[in-house]
């Protein structure tokens, strides 16, 4: 749970919120406050379990170098156009996915594996929202890039699960999770 997960929760936050400065998309706005909710569950976890949290008060600062190389090549990225940043988006959302999916088949925590369903329905969510506004903007059809097919077209053609509370339409828990890896 410790650095990776809150580090790669507010990094995936810090990116959003950078490029909403960039671009003025609500999109970022919108989703980056959902991440910080994200962030705050994974604190209740660490809080109960007595973990360190690495998190740092400062947007785009970073404890840990991978995070920090991956928030500015996101930002980076993002910031050559909207559509690409939309893209940007896409990919942290399909990354989350896998990350949580392969962290979820390896533990048998309950209270940690209702906050990380949680999480993988709000990703589902964000990666609907993200595809959608690019499709939009771009007129194009989105291809995922880390997710396999079936995986992604299940996610698409679902229902938002507008609560996070898992196991509905949309929530990973009836549709086989995201499968596949980095």
């Amino acid at each position: 749970i410790r650095l990776s997960l809150v580090g790669s929760e507010m990094c995936i936050r810090d990116s959003y919120l950078t490029l909403f400065d960039v671009w003025g998309t609500d999109i970022f706005q919108t989703i980056s406050g959902s991440e910080q909710s994200h962030m705050d569950a994974v604190l209740g976890l660490l809080d109960k379990y007595n973990l360190e949290d690495p998190a740092s008060a400062e947007i785009g600062i970073f404890q840990d170098d991978f995070l920090q190389a991956k928030y500015y090549e996101l930002v980076v990225w993002g910031g050559q156009s909207e559509a690409d940043a939309l893209l940007v988006g896409c990919f942290i959302e399909e990354i989350d996915l896998i990350d949580l999916a392969n962290r979820m088949a390896q533990i048998d925590n309950r209270d940690i594996l209702s906050v990380f369903q949680n999480l993988t329905d709000g990703s589902e969510n964000h990666l609907r929202a993200f595809v959608a506004n690019y499709e939009s903007l771009t007129k194009t059809t989105y291809t995922p890039v880390l997710l396999d097919q079936l995986t992604y077209l299940q996610i698409i053609n679902s229902d938002s699960d507008s609560g996070g509370a898992g196991g509905g339409p949309g929530g990973g828990g009836g549709n086989g999770g995201p499968r596949g890896g980095r």
